[in-house]
């Protein structure tokens, strides 16, 4: 008796764990982008004022990491590279010397606080040419209006610049800076732009409408 007493403990205790392991929910990213996603933004771009919408591609890896492509219908390129999950991951093209490198930066954590910042490198040339991109949280959970109405955002500034060992100065020459003004859902409320070289050039895009991809 005692054995079968036993078997059945075995049985019940077994069957409990195997309903706990079935039933537990797969916990969801703070950030969700998929293939078709799309943005609607009212452009400014050196005082001229235009609408272009970005898509997100089907994810491509780049170094390791799925990415979805950001495709601008407007320029007809990629304008970068996006991992969502419980942060978002971006990378941007660079070309050198007739090659494609990859700019790869961490743009927001899961959890952010004012005045956080932190540095990501990417090597062009070895023991000469680095781009770095210092990432700084500027404001946490403030209101921006913007067409699509008005939204909760942390605002993340990144700063790119270029390190020549022997040609620049050590910390290098900047020569852009994005503001992103991020919120869970739809994400990308707003980018501003400033590129200082090869040309000075300024850019604001703020979102007219976010449609979920089907």
């Amino acid at each position: 008796m005692r054995r079968y007493i036993l078997s059945l403990l075995v049985i019940s205790t077994f069957f409990a764990c195997r309903k706990e392991e079935t039933t537990s929910p797969t916990p969801t990213p703070k950030y969700s982008i998929k293939a078709g996603d799309s943005w609607l933004f009212l452009r400014t771009r050196n005082n001229t004022t235009d609408t272009t919408k970005v898509i997100a591609r089907p994810e491509t890896i780049i170094n390791n990491i799925k990415f979805h492509p950001f495709f601008d219908t407007t320029l007809q390129i990629n304008i970068a590279y996006i991992n969502a999950s419980d942060s978002i991951i971006m990378a941007s093209s660079y070309t050198f010397g007739n090659k494609t490198y990859y700019i790869i930066s961490r743009l927001i954590r899961q959890t952010v606080n004012k005045g956080d910042s932190w540095t990501d490198s990417t090597i062009i040339k070895p023991d000469t040419i680095v781009i770095k991109v210092i990432t700084k949280v500027d404001s946490v959970d403030v209101q921006e209006s913007v067409p699509a109405g008005t939204f909760t955002i942390n605002q993340i500034k990144q700063e790119y610049w270029y390190i020549h060992r022997g040609m620049t100065p050590p910390e290098g020459i900047k020569y852009m800076e994005i503001k992103f003004y991020i919120n869970e859902n739809p994400i990308f409320v707003r980018a501003r732009t400033n590129t200082y070289y090869p040309n000075n050039s300024v850019q604001d895009e703020k979102l007219i409408k976010y449609t979920r991809g089907q």
